[in-house]
Parts: C-alpha cells; structure tokens; sequence
C-alpha cells in the first residue's frame, strides 16, 4: 500500500534537510532529529557468490550505535579535541531513490533511499566517495510543543510560532502567520481527548533503526 502524496513529500523534504544539516556540520542540530530507541548500523558485506545471497552478515557490524554511542560521538567531533576535522571536511550527501511504505503504526514510515556521499579533504582536488543503500524508520511526534492553558495558546516546538487555541490565528513571530485547523477536544479527569481527523503539522524524527548498505 502506497503512502499519501503528503506524507511523501514530508518525507523527501526531511531527508533533505538531514542532509543539509551533515553537510553543514551541524551535528548538534542533527542529534535532535533522534529517538532515544534509535539504532544506528552498517552491516559487514562481502563478496558472494549469486546462489549464496546478497553477502550482507547478520550478526556482525561495522558500526551498531544506539543514541548514547551516538551523542558521544557527535560530542567529540564538536570537541576541540577533534584533530581529524580541524579544518573540517566539505562534505555532501546526494539523496536519490526515495521510497516510502506505510507500517502498521499510523506516525511511522518506513524509507529506503540511495546516498552518494562525497568528501573533500584539505586543499585536494580530488574526493572520496561512497554509496550506500539506506533504510530508516521515520515517525511523527504529534505532542512536540507546549499548552499554555491561562492565555489559550499552544506554543509550536518547530519553529516557535505561538496560536491561539480557539481561532488557530497565529499571535506571535514578528508577522501574523496564517490559521492552523482547529481540532475539537474534550476533558477527561486528568485526560485531553483531541479528535485527529485533520492532522496538524508534524515533527518527525528518525526512530527505531537506521540501516546503511555499503
């Protein structure tokens, strides 16, 4: 079963900017893209023959980080202790070849794509260059903001915006930003039921696992 033309193109985009952030050097940035369920692996992959498979090991890794490996790793990169990059590389991921599969979640995605990856190193002229298969989970966070209850305005955790929960006009960002879908809620105890039908802008994250093919 396909995926809707929206959610594809949300996809894309998030892809894209990922890159964009690797590119840019701005891990930091990249790390909150995460879930702390992530699992981050490249796969040991040797030459077969047809007839015994594609070569890819199950049980053995060239790298298999979860977000903890991860975050120390991006530490020490942002570090002054990072030799290997001081000056750093110019870097460009190139993203191709994007296909997207609904899960049995409704906020989860999953996403195969090719990487050509191209490094400079220094002033060489010349590059190194990998390609890999990549497959990841993608999933939305539909709760990524913050309720103020006393002004009625719901603060947007993805770029700050501030709506009144009544009307859905935006109230703050230096402009007057244009109406959100109003959704109907109920109170519960202790509990807000909001009616989804109409989904609001989504925060997306790469969760689960992410699998790069060399």
């Amino acid at each position: 079963m396909d995926v809707d033309d929206r959610t594809y193109r949300e996809v894309t985009e998030f892809l894209y900017r990922e890159a964009e952030l690797l590119d840019q050097g701005r891990a930091s940035e990249w790390m909150n893209l995460l879930t702390e369920d992530i699992r981050y692996k490249i796969p040991v992959r040797i030459s077969k023959e047809k007839v015994s498979g594609p070569g890819i090991l199950e049980d053995s890794f060239y790298i298999d980080d979860d977000r903890r490996a991860l975050d120390i790793k991006v530490r020490k990169l942002l570090s002054e202790y990072s030799w290997s990059e001081d000056p750093p590389s110019r870097a460009k991921h190139l993203v191709t070849n994007i296909l997207v599969e609904p899960t049995k979640k409704s906020n989860e995605v999953k996403v195969r794509s090719y990487v050509l990856f191209v490094r400079y190193r220094l002033d060489k002229l010349y590059s190194e260059q990998l390609s890999y298969a990549r497959n990841d989970v993608q999933g939305w966070d539909l709760s990524w903001g913050a309720l103020a209850t006393r002004q009625k305005q719901v603060l947007c955790g993805g770029h700050g915006a501030v709506y009144d929960i009544e009307t859905g006009e935006g109230v703050k960002l230096g402009r007057k930003q244009a109406a959100v879908p109003v959704y109907r809620t109920e109170v519960h105890g202790e509990d807000i039921m909001i009616d989804l039908n109409r989904i609001n802008p989504r925060r997306q994250t790469l969760s689960g696992k992410v699998t790069q093919e060399l």
